[in-house]
């Protein structure tokens, strides 16, 4: 399936990627969960970000960034959950949520694979900035211990160029920031 099949004329739509299915459902409001089912795999997906555009265009690094993303998911799924294992620990220290209550919200995690029943992907942006012929991408998370930010990374391709509060995976200034360097 193409982009251009998924969107609607505002520019967002619907994607599935299996990599991310069984971590929890997010698809309420800001990332909220919807149910207590795990995730089915299926995600919001928008082209712009914050960007607003008067005349809103797909472009040719949007489709590149898409199929690299459809046929890369493993691939960026690893880098995103390698990235936030080594930053989820400041988190936690962050939050300092006591002991019983970090047992539930933010439990203590040694692999990746725990943290599917902790945070769930809510939504893909693709964005107005490029490099090389590829957008950038951002991926919006919910989680157990911030309803109202949540995550968000920002990648090109399979780099995590960012982390941060569920913003950072649709401000422009972040994809913008990366080009610069």
């Amino acid at each position: 399936m193409s982009l251009t099949d998924i969107l609607d004329e505002h520019l967002s739509g619907k994607i599935a990627l299996p990599v991310w299915k069984d971590f929890q459902s997010r698809q309420g409001v800001y990332g909220s969960l919807d149910g207590k089912a795990k995730s089915n795999g299926e995600f919001g997906i928008s082209v712009g970000g914050d960007m607003f555009m008067e005349n809103p265009t797909i472009t040719a690094e949007h489709i590149n960034a898409f199929e690299y993303l459809s046929t890369h998911a493993e691939e960026i799924c690893d880098a995103i959950l390698a990235r936030f294992l080594v930053e989820y620990k400041n988190l936690q220290e962050e939050y300092g949520f006591d002991q019983a209550d970090a047992k539930e919200v933010m439990p203590d995690v040694e692999h990746t694979g725990q943290f599917k029943d902790l945070i769930g992907l809510s939504q893909i942006h693709l964005m107005n900035v490029s490099k090389d012929n590829f957008a950038y991408v951002g991926y919006e998370f919910g989680c157990n211990w911030d309803d109202e930010h949540g995550i968000g990374f920002m990648t090109h391709k399979s780099r995590v160029v960012a982390f941060g509060g569920g913003d950072t995976s649709f401000l422009t200034w972040v994809a913008e920031e990366d080009l610069e360097k």
